[in-house]
């Protein structure tokens, strides 16, 4: 995985592109990430990127698996992207 800003281990949130590729931070710190990457947020999200809220199991009484992450626009998910969010322990569906 790449560790640019943190590897997946050391962070607490981050965004997945459409490669499998992630980019993570510190916990809620998303528009850090996307600043050192020099990346418009509306636009990754354009582009499909799948958003990290935090780690399956960081899930709480209202948090799932499923709620751990959210995937806006147009596009359906990636089969690298689905591929990284199932091996790393969060809830994908046939529909997403």
């Amino acid at each position: 995985m790449n560790d640019f800003p943190y590897s997946y281990d050391a962070a607490e949130c981050g965004w997945l592109d459409r490669d499998g590729r992630f980019y993570g931070g510190p916990d809620k710190h998303h528009m850090l990430v996307l600043e050192a990457l020099d990346v418009d947020p509306i636009r990754v999200e354009q582009m499909g990127w799948v958003k990290i809220w935090h780690k399956p199991e960081a899930c709480g009484r209202y948090n799932t698996p499923r709620t751990a992450w959210s995937h806006y626009g147009r596009h359906r998910l990636s089969a690298d992207q689905r591929n990284w969010l199932l091996l790393n322990g969060f809830h994908v569906s046939e529909f997403d």
